[in-house]
């Protein structure tokens, strides 16, 4: 591929204005994973040690930041694919580093692998040049990333060419591909999430993928993989007596099997019904010295936050206030920690054929719901708050963080809540609209909330002494509801999914919530109910409130 050039001298090297310090070149072996968790390949790389101690910016390199997609985009595209029936397909760039040119002020000087060493006739030691770009180095990535989209929007948006590709802002690792036929003048298209040099994409029709997979083989190297598998997630599809797409399943039994596996010593054969034991709160005043915290760290605590995390993102949203707590006290973990964190494994491992699912009679329109806390871990005395936006039945984003700003009611930290849900709204429906999806934001989203002074303060403009301190930023909130972005709605907290995403909840919740907020119960008819609530009791509770 032309990457590497042989056998030169530093000299020749400087003659070339090739000056940087020589730095070491590896060889590395690894296995790659079938859905099955078994080893489908063996696989041996050469890389360069480009880490802080080899490789300086300025001299070896100089940026190094290259977009990945957002989580959610993926779940996204799971969504728009079992509402509107599309295609899929999926690639892998092969080599994809490689095919990157590297500018020639950072052509690097690299080191032959240890033993492999060369000399010319006099001794002396000689050296490759790194023509093209490599693995290893800070600023590989970037220079991929940087060549993938020039080529992309290059290929397919030539003069009086029939395509068109479009990068969108709200995720720079999406693209939106269209092709028009003359004789019909339909429209083809194709949606893309690209993963580094994993390419997902999902599309109208074989016609278009196929041309876009053809294209990209003759200028790259593409090898397609299967669709149902990728990052270690499984995405089994389901279809009705007609053949269209019913819905798509997303799971992670082989990642979770391998968790449990990593950790079986510390797994307890015991039912677990809940991500974290019932009304736990974590903080870094458990630590009862610093020697906790290291051996706590020495038995995998870093380790298994990883993987919780991984596997929260994309299966297990549940999981994700576990997460902010047992995150919090990475720095310094204890016992009761690490212990909280097998429960939370364990806790996935009895769950570990389930997923979430998103179906085509889901609802069309995204709806949202926010809560927040009102009890907070002594060190900080922030509250947690969290969100969650369900479309066609499932989760296609969520959270569950600390608030930034300490709250002085339920309804302060409520309101400060809504502001990153309504946050989360605004990027989506711009992301929505940037792809061609308006049809489903023709009307503000609803979001849910179960404070009613909180979801009045999104609404109305009033000062009083409860809300005169909070800061102005907050009341962004109330704008983007003036701008049609959302409409606020009240619902009953026992109907509020968000509310996993605050506090360690009881069983009875998680067994009342889990179902409808992975997509496997019925969230229209809970919709349904939210909208009874609110015309029946909601107004006159804020009527009587008033």
């Amino acid at each position: 591929m032309g990457v590497i050039s042989h056998d030169w001298s530093l000299e020749k090297l400087s003659q070339r204005g090739i000056k940087s310090k020589p730095v070491q070149l590896g060889l590395y072996f690894d296995y790659k994973f079938d859905e099955n968790g078994e080893i489908c390949r063996y696989k041996t790389r050469a890389a360069i040690q480009g880490h802080k101690g080899n490789m300086r910016k300025g001299e070896h390199f100089f940026e190094t930041f290259a977009a990945t997609p957002r989580e959610d985009t993926e779940r996204i595209l799971q969504a728009i694919m079992v509402l509107r029936n599309l295609k899929r397909r999926s690639a892998d760039v092969e080599k994809a580093y490689c095919w990157a040119d590297l500018p020639e002020d950072e052509k690097l000087i690299l080191k032959y692998p240890k033993g492999l060493e060369r000399y010319d006739d006099q001794g002396n030691e000689l050296f490759i040049c790194c023509e093209k770009n490599l693995y290893g180095a800070p600023n590989s990535g970037r220079n991929w990333s940087k060549h993938r989209d020039k080529t992309l929007l290059e290929e397919f948006n030539k003069d009086g060419s029939p395509w068109t590709c479009n990068v969108c802002e709200m995720d720079p690792c999406l693209f939106h591909f269209t092709y028009t036929h003359a004789d019909t003048q339909i429209v083809d298209e194709c949606w893309a999430v690209i993963h580094t040099d994993d390419i997902d994409a999902v599309c109208t029709s074989d016609f278009i993928i196929d041309e876009i997979f053809k294209r990209l083989d003759e200028i790259w190297k593409l090898k397609i993989v299967d669709s149902g598998y990728i990052l270690g997630v499984k995405r089994t599809l389901e279809y009705d007596e007609d053949g269209k797409i019913k819905s798509v399943e997303v799971t992670m039994t082989a990642f979770i099997e391998g968790m449990a596996d990593v950790f079986k010593e510390y797994i307890i054969d015991a039912q677990i019904g809940t991500p974290l034991p019932d009304k736990m709160m974590l903080s870094k005043d458990d630590v009862t010295d610093d020697d906790e915290g290291e051996a706590v760290k020495a038995a995998g605590y870093q380790r298994a936050m990883g993987m919780i995390l991984w596997a929260a993102r994309h299966a297990y949203p549940e999981v994700k206030q576990a997460c902010s707590q047992l995150c919090s006290v990475m720095a310094k973990p204890s016992w009761k920690a690490f212990k909280a964190a097998m429960h939370s494994i364990n806790y996935m491992v009895q769950r570990k054929d389930r997923g979430v699912k998103f179906s085509a009679n889901g609802n069309k329109s995204p709806v949202g719901m926010s809560d927040a806390s009102n009890k907070a871990p002594p060190e900080d005395s922030l509250c947690y708050h969290g969100w969650v936006i369900m479309w066609a039945g499932g989760p296609i984003a969520s959270a569950s963080k600390k608030l930034t700003n300490v709250g002085t009611s339920s309804e302060q930290n409520e309101y400060m809540g809504m502001f990153y849900a309504i946050k989360a709204i605004v990027w989506l429906r711009q992301l929505m609209e940037e792809m061609g999806w308006n049809e489903y934001i023709t009307s503000p989203t609803v979001v849910f909330g179960d404070n009613i002074c909180a979801n009045r303060l999104c609404k109305e403009h009033f000062v009083s002494t409860r809300n005169q301190h909070i800061y102005t930023p907050y009341h962004w909130v109330r704008e983007a509801v003036v701008n049609g972005f959302a409409e606020i709605k009240w619902c009953k907290t026992e109907f509020n999914l968000a509310d996993l995403f605050t506090k360690s909840v009881p069983r009875q919740v998680i067994i009342k919530l889990v179902n409808i907020l992975t997509g496997y119960g019925d969230l229209t008819k809970l919709q349904q109910i939210l909208e009874a609530n609110l015309d029946q009791d909601a107004h006159k509770m804020i009527h009587s409130k008033n």
